[in-house]
């Protein structure tokens, strides 16, 4: 799965900003909060989803300029 993920990176370098096309990649962050805390059990979700959501929000900063 993670090599998919950076063959998509790549092929997105070329299309947009390398910061956004990072930023945008950051956002995988989310979702393993998730997972974690759904399938594996992981303690600490609130902390975790605070965490998560300033990089999402970090995210939607920069494609709103």
């Amino acid at each position: 799965m993670n090599a998919i993920a950076i063959a998509f990176q790549m092929l997105a370098l070329p299309l947009a900003p390398v910061a956004q096309v990072i930023a945008v990649k950051r956002m995988s962050a989310l979702l393993s909060v998730l997972i974690g805390h759904f399938f594996f059990g992981e303690k600490g979700l609130q902390a975790r989803l605070t965490g998560a959501a300033i990089m999402v929000s970090g995210v939607v900063i920069m494609a709103l300029r």
